[in-house]
């Protein structure tokens, strides 16, 4: 009994799709984030400030690293698709051969 593989391309896209958008929703929240507590200084300074700041900032790596993430898997998800429809095309070329 052999493996049965079923891959549905349009859920593939829809899936990479729904992964971009939220990739760039994530993006736009950490960058407000980020905006929000570097401008917090105006109106809240010292050292407590400078520390919250300083803590926070220190994740921003850890976001672009994130968001870098989602965005490969969303075009991973996209280069699948395509290899799957080339694979089938040759599949059925050969079928058609015999």
């Amino acid at each position: 009994m052999g493996v049965k593989i079923v891959v549905d391309t349009q859920n593939l896209l829809i899936t990479s799709r729904a992964i971009a958008e939220k990739a760039d929703a994530y993006k736009r929240a950490y960058e407000n984030l980020l905006g929000e507590v570097n401008g917090m200084g105006r109106n809240w300074q010292g050292i407590d400030n400078a520390a919250y700041v300083n803590q926070i900032n220190g994740f921003r790596d850890d976001f672009e690293q994130l968001d870098k993430l989602l965005r490969q898997y969303a075009e991973m998800l996209q280069i699948v698709d395509k290899e799957y429809e080339i694979t089938l095309k040759a599949s059925c070329a050969v079928a058609n051969t015999l």
